[in-house]
């Protein structure tokens, strides 16, 4: 396999790929991201995601608040690992 292809075999399409692909629609569907760690590539599939695909609504719940493409950001605390994360998500989402 060629560097390019390899490359793009990690990263995925390009930016202009992805404006020129026809976007999917899935109609019953939130996509949320939760995340207080990994802000920058938690953002990057949140906006990537939005350019391939048409959700009902996009929610990005974050202790920062990074161009997430279009979704809906709600603040959040940070969240200090595993345990913290499950509490999270069964107790307070």
């Amino acid at each position: 396999m060629s560097d390019a292809k390899r490359i793009h075999a990690q990263t995925g399409p390009s930016r202009f790929e992805m404006d020129s692909m026809p976007k999917t629609r899935i109609k019953a569907t939130t996509l949320c991201v939760i995340d207080t760690q990994t802000h920058a590539l938690a953002a990057r599939a949140m906006r990537l995601s939005l350019t391939a695909l048409e959700f009902a609504d996009a929610l990005f719940l974050s202790d920062s608040g990074a161009d997430t493409g279009g979704a809906r950001h709600i603040a959040i605390p940070a969240l200090t690992g595993r345990a913290a994360y499950s509490q999270f998500v069964i107790k307070e989402l």
